[in-house]
């Protein structure tokens, strides 16, 4: 589920370009627990190639319906997240849902043959 937080402006990705956001991840508990954050000292922004199976699922369909300097909320499900495995490099645990809070920075277009 998407929540746009501050709408963004200009076209789609397309599978393909590369996209670079600001990244906040929490575990879908209550209090929300933050997992990790491209905010943080010593973090960077985060990029991958919109569609090629980078990133999760859930994060890769969410990017794809973002524009530049939109500001959005995503709640994915575990199936669409790191499902029964989890992450444990990061304290995810198998079957947690997480929520994204992401924040297009750039989208550099691809050349489409």
């Amino acid at each position: 589920m998407k929540m746009v937080l501050d709408k963004g402006s200009g076209s789609l990705p397309r599978p393909g370009d590369v996209i670079s956001m600001h990244c906040v991840g929490y575990l879908d508990e209550n209090p929300p627990v933050q997992f990790w954050s491209t905010r943080e000292l010593g973090q960077r922004i985060f990029s991958f190639a919109v569609g090629k199976k980078q990133v999760i699922k859930g994060w890769d369909e969410g990017a794809a319906s973002m524009k530049l300097r939109e500001k959005s909320r995503l709640k994915i499900e575990a199936k669409k997240a790191y499902g029964v495995f989890g992450f444990e490099a990061w304290g995810i645990p198998p079957n947690c849902d997480i929520i994204l809070e992401l924040e297009v920075v750039s989208i550099r277009r691809m050349r489409q043959l």
